[in-house]
Formats: structure tokens, C-alpha cells, sequence
């Protein structure tokens, strides 16, 4: 399994004054914490200040199992998550204000959740299609210029990957496919040619558990 660098780079600065895994875990809690920050302000923006929404929010996060799950086990997911939250609140001030640093935070907090864990992609790039259509609406084409912030974080971490850049070469974008929609079974790269994942229903159907999961619940509280 290939891993994307802005994790590691991250992990290694705390590295240097806390144990490995320590530092892991505060990365973990730094990020849920933003994660709250910016759903905070982002439900701001959008309804202005509601009486419960603090309260509500530190509940859902804490409630939720997958929250739980993501910053013990996979804590770059957590980091992932944050970007996504973040991104996503300052594409809603970049429509508001036409302001070019709010366009730069956007693709640089979205760009920093790629490169943590590379399936991001798919889910920050309708932010950045909604960034786009809002920048021709506008035309201030010296905005342009946050193409830059992607650029320079692909260099960074080609150059740290030293063979190469995983990102295109990475087996999941490799492998995917439309039609993975209606598939049942996958195979990992670590058993070439076996199927090691098989679902009773097309793998289409869980795009959906989000609606129905238990495990969602104390975020749709």
C-alpha cells in the first residue's frame, strides 16, 4: 500500500518532540477539533448563529463510531476528513466575498487532504468544480494563480516519494471503473487475481449508508 506524504510529513514534525504514535493521536485530536471549528463556521455562514449548534456538533463527533474508528485506527482519515470540512467552508466565504485568499485556503486545505490519503480526490472535486464555476461567473482570471498551490504540493510530493508519484500509479485509481458500481467483488493488490472483498449486493448500494447505518446516526442527530 502506497501512502501519500502530507500524513507523514506531518507525523514526523511531531514526531520530533512525542512518541510516534502519540503523535499520531494528536494529530488525530487537532483535526477533529478544526473538523468541529469549521462545520461551526460553515453552519454560521449558512443560518447564522443557532442556540444548539455547539452542542449538537460535539455530540454527533463524539457519537459517531466511524469518528471513533477513523482517529484510533486509520488517523490519516481524520486529517482527511478535516480538509474536506475545511475546503468546503471557505469555497462557501470564496462565494461570498469573491475574495482570492479565500480560493487559495480552499485549494490549499482541500490539496493537503489529497495528499493524505490520495481517494480524497474524489470527494473534494465537486468543491473545486463549484470553485470553478463560481470563478467564470466572476472573471478574475489573476485567481488563476491558486493553480499554483496544487502544483507545488504534487512537486513536494513527488520529490519525497523519490521513485516516482504514486498518485496516478496508485492500484484503487488504477482499478476504477464505472461499472465497480454494480460489481460485488474486488481484488486487493496484495492477493493479484483472488477476489479478497465480496458484498452480497452491488457495491452501487453502499454509496446509500450514510441514509440507514447505525453508525451514522449520532452525526445526523
Amino acid at each position: 500500500m502506497v501512502w501519500p506524504k502530507a500524513y507523514l510529513i506531518a507525523l514526523a514534525l511531531f514526531s520530533f518532540v512525542l512518541n510516534t504514535a502519540l503523535a499520531g493521536q494528536i494529530i488525530s485530536m487537532l483535526s477533529i477539533y478544526a473538523t468541529y471549528y469549521f462545520l461551526n463556521k460553515t453552519i454560521e455562514e449558512l443560518y447564522g448563529k443557532q442556540k444548539d449548534t455547539q452542542i449538537s456538533l460535539i455530540l454527533g463527533l463524539l457519537l459517531s463510531p466511524y469518528v471513533l474508528r477513523i482517529s484510533v485506527v486509520v488517523m490519516a482519515d481524520t486529517f482527511a476528513m478535516l480538509s474536506l470540512v475545511g475546503a468546503a467552508y471557505y469555497l462557501i466565504r470564496y462565494q461570498k466575498t469573491d475574495q482570492f485568499k479565500n480560493l487559495a485556503f480552499c485549494v490549499l486545505i482541500g490539496f493537503l487532504g489529497v495528499f493524505s490519503r490520495y481517494a480524497v480526490i474524489v470527494a473534494v472535486a465537486p468543491i473545486y468544480l463549484w470553485a470553478i464555476l463560481h470563478w467564470l461567473k466572476i472573471k478574475k482570471w489573476n485567481h488563476a494563480l491558486v493553480l499554483l498551490i496544487p502544483s507545488f504540493l504534487f512537486g513536494l510530493n513527488l520529490y519525497f516519494e523519490a521513485s516516482g508519484s504514486k498518485f496516478t500509479n496508485h492500484h484503487f485509481i488504477q482499478e476504477w471503473s464505472i461499472l465497480n458500481l454494480f460489481k460485488s467483488e474486488f481484488i486487493s493488490p496484495e492477493n493479484s487475481g483472488i477476489p479478497t472483498t465480496n458484498y452480497l449486493l452491488p457495491n452501487g448500494v453502499f454509496y446509500f449508508l450514510s441514509f440507514f447505518h447505525p453508525g451514522f446516526f449520532g452525526l445526523i442527530g
